[in-house]
C-alpha cells in the first residue's frame, strides 16, 4: 500500500494456472480486477459505517446528544465521516494490471486525511458562541478541539489482504466454467485521486 492509496496486484501470489489465465485472457483479468476493486471499496465503506474498520473501533469525538444540541437537529445518529464514505472508489490501471482503491476527489483527500491522521481545529469566537448558545460552553482556556485519528485503509487492507487472490481465482474460474464474463458492463469510470 502506498502512502496515498491502496494498490492491489495479484501476480506475486497467483498460482501457475491463474497466471496463465490472466496472461491469456486479459479481458478476463481486467473484469476480475475491476470486480475486486468494487469488492474492496465496498468492504472499506462497510468498515467505516460499522465504526470499527478492521475490528478496531473509532475513537468518539463527541457524544451524539451534544452534537444534536449544537446543530439543533432532531436526529440522534451521526455517521462516522458523514458523506465522505461515498467518496471512496476504485480505478483499474490497465498498463499495470492493477486496481487502486481510494479517494475520488481532491477535497475528499483533504478531509479524509484529517480523519485518518487526526487533527486539531481552532476554537473561533463564532464557534465559542454557537457552543455556548447550545448549552455546552467551552472553558475559557479552550483553544482547540482535537479530532481523533480514525485509521481506516490500513486496518481494512490488513484484514482483506488474504482475500485478494482467492477472490480473483474464483472469478477467473467462474469465467472458465461459463466461457467468459458477461458482456454487460458499466460505462462509469472512476479516477482515484488518493487514499486515507
Amino acid at each position: 500500500m502506498a502512502n496515498d492509496r491502496l494498490k492491489i496486484t495479484i501476480a506475486d501470489n497467483a498460482s501457475p494456472w491463474l497466471k496463465w489465465a490472466m496472461n491469456n485472457f486479459p479481458s478476463w483479468r481486467r473484469k476480475a480486477m475491476k470486480s475486486l476493486g468494487y469488492f474492496i471499496s465496498t468492504k472499506i465503506k462497510d468498515g467505516i459505517r460499522s465504526g470499527a474498520p478492521g475490528g478496531k473501533e473509532y475513537e468518539r469525538f463527541m457524544p451524539a446528544a451534544r452534537r444534536k444540541k449544537i446543530r439543533r437537529e432532531k436526529k440522534n445518529k451521526y455517521p462516522y465521516m458523514g458523506k465522505l464514505v461515498r467518496a471512496i472508489g476504485y480505478q483499474y490501471k490497465d498498463s499495470e494490471g492493477s486496481v487502486v482503491v481510494g479517494w475520488l476527489s481532491n477535497s475528499a483527500i483533504r478531509l479524509g486525511s484529517k480523519h485518518e491522521g487526526g487533527t486539531h481545529v481552532a476554537v473561533t469566537p463564532k464557534m465559542r458562541r454557537k457552543f455556548a448558545a447550545a448549552g455546552v460552553p467551552f472553558s475559557a482556556g479552550k483553544e482547540a478541539l482535537r479530532i481523533p485519528a480514525r485509521p481506516t485503509i490500513g486496518p481494512m487492507a490488513d484484514v482483506l489482504k488474504d482475500d485478494y487472490t482467492p477472490y480473483i481465482e474464483k472469478k477467473i474460474l467462474g469465467y472458465l466454467n461459463t466461457g467468459g464474463p458477461s458482456s454487460s458492463s458499466s460505462n462509469r469510470k472512476y479516477v482515484v485521486k488518493g487514499a486515507f
